[in-house]
């Protein structure tokens, strides 16, 4: 095998493997923003309910003909979206965990990412480096046949 097959290889798998973290980064970037989407959807979520509750409380009281058991089903509604909200407090954790584990797996493939990147850069430098080393070995030959050819011709010659 040749070096500089060898080389071509290399260089090959070493460009397919950067752009396989490319699109594992593209593929961490999407998640991440998901991730960033369902944070908002449950922030904005846990924030209207809030506010809905806030409205009942203020409304509890409301009204000339307010009654004892119409007191008790408003506090039974306002109890059952605290408890709403306490599920909506867990899904917002949640979602906090998942854009962190999410932006953790963005640093990780963007790091790779240029990893490989690097990797592949090094390589095709060395390459071009082999190829002007071999120019000057094959420029070299020539110079040697060329100065041989000269020599052999100088020494053949009639007098």
């Amino acid at each position: 095998m040749s070096d500089e097959y060898r080389l071509e290889t290399l260089l090959k798998l070493r460009t397919r493997a950067r752009e396989a973290a490319e699109q594992e980064l593209a593929l961490k970037r999407q998640a991440e923003a998901k991730a960033k989407n369902q944070l908002e959807i449950a922030i904005q979520l846990k924030e209207d309910h809030e506010d809905l509750i806030r409205r009942g409380r203020e409304e509890l009281y409301d009204g000339a003909e307010v009654t004892i058991g119409l007191l008790q089903q408003r506090d039974a509604v306002l109890q059952a979206r605290s408890l709403e909200l306490e599920g909506l407090n867990q899904k917002v954790e949640q979602a906090e965990i998942a854009l962190k584990s999410a932006q953790s797996a963005t640093a990780t493939a963007l790091a790779e990412m240029t990893q490989a990147r690097q990797d592949e850069e090094a390589l095709i430098k060395h390459k071009e480096n082999w190829a002007h080393e071999q120019k000057v070995v094959s420029d070299r030959r020539e110079e040697d046949a060329a100065d041989d050819i000269a020599q052999t011709t100088w020494r053949n010659r009639k007098p």
